[in-house]
């Protein structure tokens, strides 16, 4: 029994270069033939962090769906000034994401994912 496949013209080339194409057979609802769907794979974009802030020992970056903090504190600081430095880090990250939430009330952006309900 002898079938024919009918497939795009840019898929045969990929096939005579030698490439591997993945898709899908189907039967066409209103011919009747057998037709050949390549899948449509495509790397996804990812949108950059926001940075928001910078601290002493780190950073604050505001993605579209949280907020991330970073910070480095050298091993040999006594404990006192590494905790005394954190909170310090931490004061001025929450200072930057309110400078965020007031700008953005301010300018009007509301366009990106707000998650205050949780």
């Amino acid at each position: 029994m002898k079938k024919f496949v009918f497939f795009p013209e840019e898929i045969f080339a990929q096939l005579l270069s030698g490439k591997c194409v993945a898709g899908s057979l189907r039967v066409d609802s209103a011919s009747g033939k057998i037709v050949f769907h390549p899948y449509r794979r495509s790397s996804r974009q990812r949108v950059r962090d926001k940075l928001l802030k910078v601290t002493p020992h780190g950073w604050l970056k505001e993605s579209a769906l949280r907020y991330k903090f970073y910070t480095s504190v050298k091993k040999d600081m006594a404990t006192l000034d590494t905790c005394d430095t954190l909170n310090q880090d931490i004061s001025e990250a929450v200072e930057g994401i309110i400078e965020a939430k007031t700008r953005n009330v301010i300018t009007g952006n509301q366009n990106r994912i707000v998650r205050d309900q949780w």
